[in-house]
């Protein structure tokens, strides 16, 4: 039975008696009373501050409020008639009174936050939350279709997660957080300084990036590999940069291609005999490839560089490797 209306029975039945003799102002303002006193009792969980008055039915040992909290039905115990009750010290309390009652919501307090950035070298982070109420069960929600009931799950992609957390006795609240990520690439470029030939052995490789901070890895022919940004090689083919960025751990990857031409190009000499009737020779040589320059040596310290070169010495004319 309700508290108040008990006390209200008794207090009637004492002034029976007393009812008769008073005045009519005494009564009228004793009826007064006792209807203001009853309405009170009664519609007291209305007037309550910061509650929420619901429609509740009773049904063997269970109140069954007809309201809802978060969209979930409420059921109490029915021992708790006409009394406050706090579940677990937590949420939600319930005053209830005759056919109407009052829950005290006390919100949960959800916390999220995640630490660090998602990056090439860190590829996933962690989502954490805390909140200030035990038995709760998580909802994670986010990009790509992302839904995880762990409370600190994993994730991979950028952007706004939203978790909800909702306490056994269906109170629930949710709050976002945001992942942010660099996997920005450095940018890298190579160049090489020439060709390999007979005459020219060493080339230089030239790595360069748009960012500062970054590593330099080159591979390449027979093993080769080299953290300088500029190596110097010997051996022809290909040679591939790796450019990374310390800040984030992303690459770049670029190659260049060292050639070489140690073709030897071919030629052919001729010559002739000196006599009485012919003092002078002149000297020729040929070849298919164009461009060429010559350099020819014989007796007595001669030296020339025309192609075609005049002499009047005989003796073993060289031009290379060839004779005449």
């Amino acid at each position: 039975m309700n508290e108040p209306l008990f006390w209200l029975k008794s207090l009637v039945k004492k002034w029976d008696l007393d009812f008769l003799r008073e005045s009519c102002s005494r009564q009228n303002l004793k009826v007064l009373f006792v209807i203001f006193f009853l309405l009170m009792s009664l519609s007291y969980p209305l007037f309550a501050s910061s509650k929420r008055a619901m429609d509740v039915t009773k049904d063997k040992d269970f109140f069954f409020v007809r309201g809802s909290i978060n969209s979930k039905p409420l059921r109490f115990f029915k021992a708790f008639e006409s009394k406050v009750l706090n579940v677990n010290g937590v949420v939600p309390m319930v005053s209830v009174s005759s056919n109407k009652a009052v829950a005290l919501c006390t919100p949960l307090q959800v916390y999220a936050w995640v630490c660090g950035t998602i990056t090439c070298a860190n590829p996933k982070v962690i989502l954490y939350v805390s909140v200030n109420a035990f038995n709760v069960s998580y909802l994670w929600t986010g990009p790509n279709g992302f839904v995880s009931t762990l409370k600190n799950p994993y994730v991979t992609v950028a952007g706004t997660y939203t978790v909800k957390v909702t306490s056994s006795y269906w109170i629930s609240a949710t709050t976002t957080v945001k992942v942010t990520q660099n996997i920005v690439a450095p940018g890298a470029t190579a160049s090489v300084s020439g060709s390999l030939s007979c005459t020219k052995t060493l080339v230089t490789l030239t790595g360069s990036s748009s960012t500062s901070g970054v590593t330099y890895k080159w591979t390449g022919p027979n093993n080769f590999v080299s953290t300088q940004q500029n190596p110097v090689v010997s051996v022809a083919g290909t040679y591939t940069l790796v450019v990374t960025n310390s800040a984030n751990g992303c690459t770049s990857t670029t190659s260049v291609s060292v050639s070489q031409n140690n073709t030897k190009p071919d030629i052919t000499v001729s010559g002739g005999a000196l006599n009485c009737s012919v003092s002078r020779i002149i000297l020729g040589a040929t070849s298919s490839v164009s461009g060429l320059t010559y350099s020819w040596s014989g007796p007595s310290g001669f030296t020339s560089t025309l192609q075609n070169p005049t002499v009047m010495s005989q003796g073993n004319y060289k031009i290379g490797r060839a004779h005449v």
